[in-house]
């Protein structure tokens, strides 16, 4: 009866022990590294403005088009642009919100959202740039303590060791690529020669479009880099700014923050900033009656002015002809509008058509 209780329980201990086994071979090292870091690899959406005289699509029409509206707003029309958007990844460095990416990706950005792996959208501003580096930080106001990654030793980069790359290849958010380092202190050149980047890492994990800023971590999940670009036409080229620029430009932020703290103080005990001259502001508001045939009578009630105008003794003419003038300017400006939403639209049409 005992040898058969002892039988029993060993089988069961075995039998445990083989699930145990087969868990633990299905979490290799490439998913515990995602497991510990994929939370803390970002979504980056951007916007910019660009002029259409920048177009090439509209080539010497652009800059004609804005020129003819120019002369009609009085230089006060908006919309002599077309909004571009562009997507990319980045890589949280702070629980408090700083983050790293490409300076490329947030390059002349109007607009910045940061889009958490948990779905939740932040609006970003760009805190520090190296665009030697291609290296960007952002600046967001999370409302509570985010997911962070440790970086790698500096120079602590092994060739033909197996790395992950973590970004949001085409829009597909959190995707995962392996691959090993395949070379290192790799440089990339322009067509004549001058070296762009320096010190990279190179690797045949692959960097899709929508994977620059995303993280390169090696197998004990701390990042090694920050994906850069890939070779056009090749077969698995791409390249990463390693961890020691990470760390320099981490530290270079930190400082000026320092040194903007200080100044600020040393401004604040100045104390130097001069009240604005109130001598002048009936002066100019005189002026802004006269425009309309009467002379205003401005009473001075310490920090404010009372105007008082007599309707009566307005000259209706210039009224009018202000009111046409107004109107003339708003016509034409939502007119404006139209046709560079217009035009915007087709732009973008034949950007989704020429990619198909």
């Amino acid at each position: 009866m005992l040898n058969r209780i002892i039988f029993t329980a060993a089988v069961i201990v075995l039998f445990a022990a083989l699930q145990v086994s087969a868990e633990d071979a299905r979490r290799t090292p490439v998913v515990k590294v995602v497991e510990q870091n994929s939370n803390a690899v970002v979504n980056i959406s951007t916007e910019r403005v660009v002029l259409l005289g920048q177009q090439p699509a509209w080539g010497s029409y652009g800059s004609e088009f804005d020129r003819v509206f120019q002369q009609f707003s009085n230089n006060l029309a908006q919309s002599q642009t077309i909004k571009q958007k562009g997507v990319g990844s980045g890589v949280i460095l702070d629980k408090a919100g700083i983050i790293v990416t490409n300076a490329h990706v947030v390059n002349m950005a109007s607009n910045i959202i940061v889009v958490l792996n948990d779905g939740v959208s932040i609006e970003g501003k760009v805190a520090y740039v190296s665009p030697s580096d291609d290296l960007a930080i952002i600046k967001i106001e999370p409302d509570r303590d985010l997911p962070e990654v440790k970086l790698a030793a500096s120079g602590d980069i092994m060739v033909g060791e197996t790395v992950v790359a973590i970004g949001n290849p085409m829009g597909l958010e959190n995707s995962v690529n392996m691959g090993i380092v395949s070379g290192k202190n790799r440089n990339i050149a322009n067509t004549n020669g001058e070296i762009l980047f320096a010190g990279l890492i190179q690797t045949d994990a692959p960097i899709n479009p929508g994977s620059s800023g995303g993280a390169l971590f090696n197998l004990d999940g701390e990042l090694m880099g920050i994906n850069l670009a890939v070779i056009q036409n090749s077969q698995s080229i791409g390249f990463a700014i390693p961890s020691e620029k990470i760390r320099k430009i981490l530290d270079d932020y930190k400082s000026d923050l320092v040194s903007a703290s200080e100044q600020n103080k040393k401004d604040a005990q100045a104390n130097n900033i001069a009240a604005p001259d109130k001598r002048s502001i009936p002066q100019l508001l005189r002026m802004r009656g006269q425009t309309y045939g009467q002379e205003p009578d401005i009473s001075d009630k310490g920090d404010s002015y009372e105007i008082k105008m007599n309707i009566e003794g307005l000259d209706k003419s210039k009224i009018r002809q202000r009111l046409n003038h107004l109107f003339l300017k708003t016509l034409i400006l939502k007119v404006y509008h139209l046709v560079i939403h217009f035009a915007s639209a087709l732009f973008e049409a034949s950007s989704i058509l020429s990619n198909l």
